[in-house]
């Protein structure tokens, strides 16, 4: 015997579908609902060694402060999609140049609220591993390919000693540009 579909449990059917594609729906539309919100505050989660103070520093996005707010001069930052995808950019490039090349930024936890039309924003970090320093290699150029002298080379080995105490980065330290870069114009 063939099962039949009475009309009863069409309507079921329908309901049920109609349940599953609004359960899927609304959390997509949170996304974009809160277009033209006020951004009421900017936390972040999961920093551990980067303060969120700093962090803060890095992306355009902004609370309001709350009762702060209420006196403050400053404009109210209005959410965009666009705003948060250009802040998840630049906590991520940040991020890698402070040593953390597997850093990773999921999707930003949003709590909206529609009543006073505010967007409460969480940056989920994961850090991930810094790169450490291990070995600094320098290799000094001359005139001449070779040096012959015992007190030249003396001279060199204490040369090289003094530098390598001096720069910033060194074996066990984590590797950051703005390090890199101080070293770099030091010995140039």
């Amino acid at each position: 015997m063939q099962n039949i579909p009475t009309p009863d449990t069409v309507q079921v059917s329908i309901g049920l579908w109609l349940l599953v594609l609004i359960v899927l729906l609304v959390p997509a539309s949170d996304l974009f609902a809160q277009e033209g919100y006020v951004v009421a505050d900017v936390n972040f989660s999961g920093n551990e060694r980067l303060s969120s103070d700093q962090l803060k520093e890095q992306i355009a996005m902004h609370g309001t402060g709350g009762l702060l707010g209420l006196f403050s001069d400053e404009e109210d930052f209005l959410y965009s999609r666009d705003a948060l995808e250009a802040d998840v950019e630049r906590l991520t490039r940040h991020y890698q140049r402070q040593g953390f090349l597997n850093v990773s930024l999921p999707e930003p936890k949003l709590q909206i609220n529609h009543d006073d039309e505010q967007v409460k924003v969480t940056f989920i970090i994961s850090e991930g591993q810094p790169v450490i320093v291990d070995t600094i290699i320098l290799t000094l150029q001359s005139q001449s390919d070779t040096i012959t002298d015992v007190d030249s080379t003396v001279h060199v080995d204490s040369l090289l000693q003094q530098v390598r105490s001096e720069l910033k980065l060194s074996h066990g330290v984590r590797f950051r540009d703005d390090m890199a870069e101080q070293d770099r114009r030091a010995l140039a």
